[in-house]
């Protein structure tokens, strides 16, 4: 029996029939190879609830060892750290990441709840910088819409004053062709006046012969 126990075989039975001691013996060993049996086969069911992925089976049927509590503490912890994990991921899947995992836990544990913690920490740091550039982004452009607003004023204001100009180089133009046309006819009138002079100037000529005929009568 202590062979097939040495050999990982928890299945082999004392079955000889022995007297007082030997009787009492024969059963403590059997009875032992019982517990190390179901002992086995809730580890056996344990170690395919953990390759499944499933971390709430527990071992019962054991009397609640020391082993058996050391498990199921095993398998608490795991459970703990994994749904933590999962309770953080799924905020963090909807854009929320002030969770974190606020567990103590121990030796490999710790270390993944801890590499998980300071992922959160980077990705509100990088969250951080990105809405403090968007920020920037935003006042450049309320800077750049307010500059635009100027320039569109000024630009208006300039196109006014150049209508103005317009208007006066308009009124000027009218001015110097009323000018022009002003002395075309004051040119007129000294063209007439000369023709009036002149024809005074015969007038008085003819005259001035008469008055002589008229003296020497």
């Amino acid at each position: 029996v202590m062979e097939a126990v040495e050999a990982g075989d928890f299945e082999q039975r004392i079955d000889e029939q022995f007297g007082g001691e030997l009787h009492t013996f024969r059963n403590t060993v059997n009875g032992a190879l019982d517990s190390l049996g179901q002992m086995t086969q809730n580890l056996t069911r344990v170690m395919d609830a953990i390759v499944k992925g499933d971390f709430k089976y527990r071992m019962q049927g054991t009397g609640g060892s020391e082993i058996e509590q050391q498990v199921n503490r095993a398998m608490q912890a795991i459970e703990q750290v994994i749904n933590d994990v999962a309770e953080v991921m799924a905020h963090t899947a909807k854009g929320d990441l002030t969770h974190s995992i606020d567990g103590d836990y121990p030796g490999q544990l710790a270390a993944l709840v801890g590499s998980i913690n300071e992922s959160l920490i980077n990705q509100r740091e990088i969250v951080r910088q990105v809405r403090d550039g968007a920020r920037s982004i935003q006042q450049g452009a309320g800077e750049i819409a307010i500059g635009n607003n100027s320039l569109s004023q000024r630009t208006t204001e300039q196109a006014a004053s150049l209508e103005e100009t317009a208007a006066s180089m308009e009124e000027m133009t009218a001015s110097v062709k009323q000018n022009s046309d002003n002395a075309g006819q004051a040119d007129q009138l000294a063209i007439n006046a000369r023709d009036l002079a002149e024809g005074g100037g015969s007038v008085m000529d003819r005259a001035t012969t008469a008055m002589n005929a008229i003296s020497v009568s």
